[in-house]
């Protein structure tokens, strides 16, 4: 392969190349790229030494009782922490030697997107990253799926906490309702695509079945952490997707979020945003096919479709369409000159 080979594989599926490295890529830039799904993470090193999710909500929640103590945490704790880790994730891509991997876990961070206008998601986004996103980046999209819509960042961002089945044990006694937020994340962004043959009907199924997907409270020996509530959890069958599920607590949603995966609608979603991230804004039909048709056959293996990448001929026969972002092409120029 070419030099112009080695500048695809390293802009248009890396983070640019490290000063000086351009040559060495060139030898074999698919060689260059593979090695690195079966590599371990580069970035690890970086961020190892931050606080994990079920740490700091279980302080967050300790501070709940008292307004002062509330200003003190976020003023000494969240805006501090998100600063480090933000500053750790950059470094972390510009001095990595797998930067493939790390555009791939960019990728899916955006996929999953958790906003840190919330506050409280704010100290733990980092964290959602590190926890949900980074371990199945080449993985298995389901296992990803299901770590994070158990993450405290997911669930609190869009409410599912606070989602009560009307029929529930709590319910009843509240008087409250369901929260759709997640349910209709999971749908629209997530799996099956907003055109992706879901009804009204469907967002308010599995909005049931999630209920009682929350995150332990203070008093739990588990703080922080993900907690199935069944006082919560909407009892009875429910219809979703044309199937119907029987009552099974917990088991519910997991195997609706399973069953999402395999459906024809998901597999084209996925391959879809992966084709306009790293070919062009619209990628032919023929490669979004051939990586539908590989998460399809691998039963959603993330690691076999980023290979599936590698090898399309429109990977290195596309112009070079697609427009750095702003901190991208900053850790681009980082990456170049080295540290200072």
């Amino acid at each position: 392969m070419t030099s112009v080979d080695a500048f695809i594989a390293a802009n248009r599926f890396g983070l640019g190349p490290k000063g000086g490295y351009l040559g060495g890529i060139a030898a074999d830039p698919q060689s260059w790229l593979m090695r690195q799904l079966g590599t371990e993470d580069g970035a690890l090193p970086h961020l190892q030494d931050l606080p994990t999710s079920e740490a700091v909500v279980r302080t967050w929640m300790q501070a709940r009782g008292s307004r002062e103590m509330r200003k003190i945490f976020s003023k000494n704790r969240i805006k501090p922490l998100f600063r480090k880790e933000i500053i750790q994730r950059t470094r972390a891509a510009i001095e990595t030697d797998t930067p493939f991997r790390e555009r791939l876990v960019r990728f899916w961070s955006n996929h999953f997107t958790v906003s840190i206008t919330k506050g409280r998601v704010r100290g733990i986004a980092g964290a959602f990253e590190r926890e949900a996103i980074r371990p199945f980046a080449t993985g298995n999209f389901a296992d990803m799926l299901l770590a994070v819509m158990r993450h405290p960042a997911m669930l609190i961002y869009l409410d599912n906490q606070a989602s009560i089945g009307p029929n529930s044990r709590l319910g009843k006694k509240r008087n409250k309702g369901l929260n759709e937020n997640l349910a209709r994340e999971i749908l629209e962004l997530h799996t099956l695509g907003v055109n992706g043959g879901y009804t009204q009907d469907d967002v308010i199924a599995l909005a049931k079945m999630l209920t009682g997907w929350s995150v332990a409270g203070k008093r739990s020996p588990h703080a922080g952490r993900f907690k199935f509530n069944a006082q919560r959890h909407e009892p009875g069958a429910k219809q979703f997707m044309g199937r119907r599920y029987h009552e099974d607590g917990e088991e519910e949603a997991e195997q609706a979020l399973r069953a999402l995966v395999k459906h024809p609608s998901t597999s084209r979603f996925v391959a879809t945003k992966l084709a306009r991230h790293f070919v062009s804004d619209s990628p032919s039909a023929q490669v979004v096919g051939q990586l539908q048709r590989k998460f399809q056959e691998t039963g959603g293996d993330l690691g076999a479709m980023a290979r599936e990448l590698i090898t399309l001929s429109a990977i290195w026969d596309e112009p070079l369409t697609k427009v750095k972002s702003p901190s991208e092409l900053v850790i681009s120029v980082m990456r170049m000159l080295g540290p200072p």
